[in-house]
């Protein structure tokens, strides 16, 4: 009986990765924007500079909003961190799960973002405000 309290907690932290989020490699999201920017042979510093001069293209980026399990306080709200990204045009906004696995305990982060539609040359601005690059969908 003690062998199977052992091993179930076990088995749980071993199956987590079972989505390819956790298992998703920087090699593999150089590949997907490679071909969607059809640069072939691109490596990583290339595919960023495609990005960045490419003026219509449009990238995803997030930041935590902040909220906990068993809490009723929604986090931080759509609006209210849109204003951190003052003088970058925003398109669309979203509030989004990271799709993540995480634990069921009061006082975790629920994963929840909230995910801005911006042009690709405004990322690096927007990561100097703590932004990052949506890579979840």
């Amino acid at each position: 009986m003690r062998l199977i309290l052992i091993l179930l907690p076990l088995q749980f932290l071993l199956s987590a990765c079972a989505f390819h989020h956790c298992r998703r490699v920087p090699e593999q999201r150089i590949v997907e924007m490679r071909e969607s920017l059809e640069v072939p042979g691109a490596d990583q510093k290339q595919v960023e500079e495609a990005l960045l001069l490419n003026p219509n293209k449009r990238i995803f980026v997030y930041k935590v909003d902040g909220s906990l399990q068993c809490y009723s306080e929604p986090g931080t709200s759509l609006a209210e961190m849109a204003e951190e990204l003052k003088g970058i045009e925003v398109f669309s906004q979203v509030k989004k799960p990271d799709g993540m696995m995480r634990p069921q305990v009061c006082g975790m982060p629920t994963g929840m973002s909230n995910v801005y539609e911006i042009a690709a040359k405004d990322l690096a601005e927007a990561e100097k405000r703590g932004f990052r690059l949506w890579e979840f969908d």
